[in-house]
C-alpha cells in the first residue's frame, strides 16, 4: 500500500469511529465565517451538504427551509446524522464520484475544510471537477480550507517560518493527533487554492476570512495572517 493510500485508509478508519462521531456530535455552532459566506446562499437553493459529517451545517440549513442532500464518506457519520435529522437524505459516498446527475445542485457546500482530506493534487481535483459537473450553470460552490503558513500549533512554526522566509509555496501534509487516532491533513494557500479552483473550471466570488483582515485584497498576506478562509466560487465555462 503506497503513501496515498495508507493516508485515506487511516483517516476514512478515524471518521468511522465511534469517539470521532461522539466528539463531532458535540458541534452544533456556525462560525462567523460561515455565517458570513452563507449569505450568498439564494433563498430557495437544492443545496448538497458535502461532508456532512453528524450533520451540524446539515442541521442549520434544513432549520432555514431550504431543500438538502446530506453526503460523506464515512458511513458512521451519516448514520449519525440521520437519527439526528430523520427526514433529510443522507448517502455514504466519495466526493471523486458523487452518485447525482449533471447540474443537479443550486449550492454544493464543503465546510469544516473536508477538502483537506482529500490528496493528492489530482484526487483533490477530481473531486472539484465532481462538484463543477453536479452544480447549475449558476451554482455556487462553498466551502473552506486550511492554509498552510499560519502556525495553527508548535509543529506548523516550522512551515511557517519556511513560507514566511524561504518563500516556500507548496502544499504540505500535517497530522492532527487527536486520543483515540490520528488525521492527515493537506494544507495550501489561498494564491494557490484559487488557482486549482480555475483549473477545475470554477472562478472566484469572494474569500471570506477573519472580520479583521476584511480590507485585505492579497492572497499571500491572507495566506500567513489566517488559518483558514472560506471560498465563495461559481462554475465557468458552462453553456
Amino acid at each position: 500500500m503506497d503513501q496515498k493510500d495508507e493516508i485515506e485508509k487511516t483517516n476514512r478508519l478515524f471518521y468511522n469511529c465511534r469517539q470521532t462521531v461522539a466528539h463531532y456530535r458535540n458541534e452544533d455552532q456556525l462560525s462567523n465565517k460561515e455565517e458570513r459566506a452563507f449569505r450568498h446562499i439564494p433563498a430557495t437553493a437544492t443545496i448538497l451538504d458535502l461532508g456532512c459529517g453528524t450533520g451540524r451545517t446539515t442541521t442549520h440549513l434544513y432549520s432555514r427551509n431550504y431543500s438538502v442532500i446530506g453526503v460523506d464518506y464515512a458511513h458512521a457519520m451519516t448514520h449519525s446524522a440521520s437519527e439526528r435529522l430523520p427526514d433529510v437524505p443522507f448517502c455514504t459516498a466519495d466526493a471523486k464520484t458523487l452518485c447525482f446527475r449533471d447540474d443537479s445542485f443550486d449550492v454544493v457546500l464543503f465546510s469544516f475544510n473536508g477538502i483537506d482530506y482529500i490528496h493528492p493534487y489530482s484526487a483533490r481535483l477530481a473531486a472539484l471537477r465532481e462538484i463543477w459537473r453536479v452544480l447549475k450553470p449558476d451554482g455556487l460552490f462553498i466551502f473552506s480550507t486550511h492554509n498552510n503558513c499560519f502556525p495553527r500549533s508548535r509543529d506548523g512554526i516550522r512551515p511557517f517560518f519556511k513560507t514566511l522566509l524561504k518563500g516556500k509555496r507548496e502544499t504540505i501534509m500535517q497530522d492532527d493527533h487527536y486520543k483515540w487516532g490520528r488525521t492527515t491533513i493537506r494544507l495550501t494557500t489561498p494564491a494557490i487554492q484559487v488557482n486549482e479552483l480555475r483549473d477545475a473550471g470554477f472562478r472566484m466570488k469572494e474569500l471570506v476570512s477573519r472580520k479583521r483582515l476584511m480590507a485585505l485584497k492579497s492572497y499571500p498576506l491572507l495566506g500567513l495572517l489566517d488559518d483558514f478562509c472560506y471560498y465563495v466560487c461559481t462554475p465557468r465555462n458552462r453553456s
